[in-house]
Order: C-alpha cells, then structure tokens, then sequence
C-alpha cells in the first residue's frame, strides 16, 4: 500500500498549476499605464508648446502695435520740429522787418530830420541827439548783419522742413511696408523657430483690415491747397491745424511788437515857465508784427512782417491874453518804416489775407494805432521788397485723419487701430507620441499610438494690440491743466496688449477647417 504524499508536495503541485494567471491583468494594465504617461505625456507637450505659442503671438502683436506707436510719435517730433523752425522762420522775417525799420527811423528814411529840428528847439536837445547819433551808427550794422544772413537763414529752415516732412513720410511708409513682411514675422522667428504666422484666410482677412484701419486713421495735409473756402485747411473755416499751433507758440516779439520806444526820449521841465517856447516833450512809438499771409488761390503761404514807427512831438506855445497861457500842441510825425516777406505774396494789406489777425490787430495795430498808422500806411505803398525766401510759408505735413474738435465722448483718438494676429506651429514640430521622430507605437495601427487630435496638424494662437494715446496728468501736465487728445503733435503714444472678442476667436476657430 502506498503512503499518501505530504502535505507539502500537494501544495508545490497546485501552485505550479497557477502560474502565469497574473500575466495578462498586467499586460493590460500595463498598456493602460503606459496609454496614460503617453497621454499625460502628450498634453503637457501641447499645453507647453500652446502656451509658448501664444506667448510668441503676444510677442508679435505687441511688438507691431509698438512699431505703429513709435512711427505716429517720430511723426509727432517732426511736426514739432516743423513748428519750430516755422516760429524761427517768423522770427527771422520779423527781425529782418525791424532791422529795416531801425535804419529808416535812424539812418535812410526821409524823416530823419524831424526829430533833429524838434530837438534843436530845446536847451535841453542834447539829451536826445545824443543817443540819436549812437542808434543811428548801431542800426546800419544791424541792417547789415540782418541783410546778409536772413535769406541763407530762413532757405535752410524752410529746406529743413521740408526735410521733416519727406523723413517722416519715408518713416511712415516704411513702417507699413516693414510691418507684415519684417517685424511680426522676425519677432515670431526669434521667439519660436518653428513658429509662422498663419496663412489662413481669417489672418488675411485681419491683416486687410488693419491695413485699411492705419491708412485710414493718418493722412497727410497740404494748408496751401488751392480753391478751399470752408473745411480743416480753410482759412475761413475751422482754421488749419497746424498755423493754430504755430500761432499758440509764438512770443511777442514775433505776434505783437508795440511799445515805446525807450531811447531817445527829451522831456525839457523848462518849458513850463511863462514865455519859454519850444519842445518840451519827445518820444517815438513802435507798432509791427509778423503775420501768415495768403496768395491768391492759396492759403498761408508765405511769412510778411511789416514794422512803423512815428514820432510824438509835444510843442509848447505861450499866448499873453493879457497874461500867460500854456498851449501845448501834440504833434504826431511818421519817422520810419520796414518790412520783409519769406514767401510770395508780395502784400502788406491787411485784412482778409491775413491768418493771424483781423484788421485791427494786424501787424501789432499798426495801421489804427494814430502815431503808427502813416508810416504803415507808406509801408503798404512800397511793398514788402524782395523775398528772402520763395519757398516760404506753411509745407504739408503728417496728422491724424479725425481732426474735428473733440468732445467729451468724440473725437478723441485715443485709440489706434488694432493688430490682429493669428500664429501657427506644424505638429510635426513638436515632440509627441506620435510624433515622426518618435512613432511610438508602430504609426496608427500601433497599440500605443495616439493621434494628436488637432485640425490641420497645426496649433494656433490668436492675439490683438493697439496703439494708444494717453499724456497721464500725474506725470506729465499740461501748464494749463486741460485734457490732451490724441493727435500727432504729442509724442505720447504707447502700445498695449487687448483681449480677442468671441468673433474673433469663432473666425480663428472656424479657419481651421479651411487653411
């Protein structure tokens, strides 16, 4: 009879009956883990590569927006310096006027002898031939010094700002050119080499928009143009833009040089004693002015100034009726006179030609002022003289296209147009499962492969800029305490990143069906 085997061997049998029935749950678990990492795997790629994407787009967007910003604030120094050298050019026209003016009163008018005769009528004549003969040597050096630099002067200034203007005009250009086909697409090569900007036609349709946007939002303004009664380049009606900021940047001396003249004066107390006849009183008043004159058939050609001066004569005369009685008789006497003229409207009337002022201000008052009004008056007659330069007067220039007075809620152009931009990365790029360098899991009929899932093999990210305008008063106010609008006379345009709208994504979205 045989024994029964031990307890143990019984055991060993039925383990090795069971071996290998764990096999296949971790077989498939492990295919499951590994579908898993691949996943996780998968979506921290894309999540990265997405977020670099839109990083790369808000790069580009930001940097076009920027490059807008900077071109309407070169476009803003230009003009400034327009404005500049335009109150230099008025400034120069007005002293070439005045030194004219000084060497008539003192030196080649014909009534230099009038004060001289009024002078030798008083004990105290000295007083005034004395500084006489020394003005009268200073202003030919003056009339000298100014007759030989003021044309070469006002040429170069008015050379400059034409320069201004074509520089600026290049600049804008270049910069609509340099926009699509250099800056966005090298910004978003340097931020990602394997990254484009989309070709789809959601991104053509934004960038004809925009294009449209910036060539409308700028245009460029000739003041000069013939035929205009009424409008933003007329005379009569809103006025032009950029004589009104001229014209708010002037000094006295070039708007309204009246006064006094200081030296010679006489004043003899001695004429007040009984019997004593002869001048007792004598001063001479300036009136002048530069103004921005029209031509016919255009506006604000050219600069004319026009300078008079006239002599204030107090005679005294004694009657015995039977006693003595003081008559003092005032005597206005014209005594000199000078004008110039960068431009070529060869005309001192005043009136409707002039853009500065009215009749009555014209000039510095000169031709109602009664100690001034008959030298200006003679200087009307004789005319400016030759022209110290043809080219004179206001030249286009570059400003926003809305130059309507802005209100509370219009007008304000505080806001550029908007870049729109749509960039693209090719799957294949990007580091995945099924990626073909990687191919894990023997392509599409592997066990392990998962498809990328994206519409058109490609990611994208959409992003939106703008150009602004805004002079903050905190940092920089203004001295008379009023709100600045945008325009292209202020340098303080900015960029700035702005949010897409729901359209906007949807058109993105859409266009990935249709490359």
């Amino acid at each position: 009879m045989l024994n029964p085997p031990p307890r143990g061997g019984r055991r060993f049998s039925l383990l090795v009956r069971q071996r290998g029935q764990a096999l296949a749950f971790i077989g498939v678990t492990t295919v499951v883990v590994l579908l898993g990492l691949l996943l996780l795997y998968n979506v921290a790629q894309l999540t990265t590569q997405k977020m670099k994407l839109q990083n790369t787009a808000d790069a580009a967007a930001y940097s076009g927006a920027l490059t807008e910003a900077r071109d309407y604030n070169f476009t803003a120094y230009a003009n400034r310096a327009m404005i500049a050298n335009q109150v230099a050019v008025a400034q120069i026209v007005g002293l070439r006027s005045w030194a004219r003016n000084l060497d008539s009163v003192y030196k080649s008018g014909p009534f230099n002898w009038v004060p001289q005769t009024f002078a030798s009528l008083s004990a105290l004549g000295s007083m005034w031939t004395t500084v006489w003969n020394v003005a009268k040597s200073a202003a030919g050096g003056i009339e000298s010094v100014m007759n030989a630099v003021a044309g070469p002067l006002i040429t170069v200034l008015d050379f400059l700002i034409d320069a201004l203007y074509y520089g600026s005009t290049a600049y804008h250009a270049a910069t609509a050119l340099s926009l699509w086909l250099e800056i966005i697409p090298e910004v978003i090569r340097e931020n990602d080499a394997d990254a484009r900007l989309s070709t789809s036609l959601t991104q053509i349709g934004f960038g004809a928009k925009h294009v449209y946007d910036v060539y409308n939002f700028t245009s460029d303004y000739d003041p000069t143009r013939s035929g205009t009664t009424s409008g933003s380049d007329s005379v009569t009606g809103s006025m032009d833009r950029q004589a009104n900021v001229i014209f708010n940047s002037q000094d006295g001396f070039y708007n309204f040089r009246s006064y006094p003249w200081p030296l010679p004066i006489l004043i003899d107390p001695t004429k007040a004693i009984p019997g004593n006849f002869g001048t007792m009183f004598m001063i001479m008043y300036h009136s002048g002015g530069t103004e921005l004159k029209n031509k016919t058939g255009t506006y604000m050609k050219s600069w004319t100034a026009a300078d008079a001066t006239g002599l204030f004569t107090i005679l005294m005369v004694w009657i015995f009726v039977p006693f003595p009685v003081p008559i003092p008789i005032p005597i206005p006497t014209p005594q000199g006179y000078g004008a110039a003229l960068a431009g070529s409207a060869n005309d001192l009337q005043p009136g409707t030609g002039n853009f500065n002022h009215n009749f009555a201000e014209a000039y510095g008052s000169a031709f109602v002022n009664p100690l001034t009004m008959a030298p200006a008056w003679i200087n009307v007659a004789n005319g400016t003289g030759a022209t110290l330069d043809s080219n004179g007067g206001l030249k286009k220039y570059w400003d926003v296209t809305d130059r309507a007075q802005a209100t509370a809620t219009a007008h304000q152009n505080t806001s550029g147009p908007e870049l729109l931009i749509e960039v693209e990365k090719p799957m294949s790029t990007i580091a995945i499962s099924s990626s073909p360098s990687m191919n894990i899991g023997g392509g599409d009929t592997g066990q392990l492969w998962l498809a990328d899932g994206t519409e058109g093999n490609t990611i994208k990210a959409l992003s939106k800029a703008q150009s602004y305008f805004a002079r903050p008063a905190k940092l920089f106010a203004r001295g008379d305490g009023k709100t600045e609008y945008g325009s292209l006379y202020s340098p303080y345009w900015q960029a700035r990143l702005m949010p897409n709208s729901l359209l906007e994504q949807g058109a993105s979205i859409l266009s990935q069906s249709f490359p």
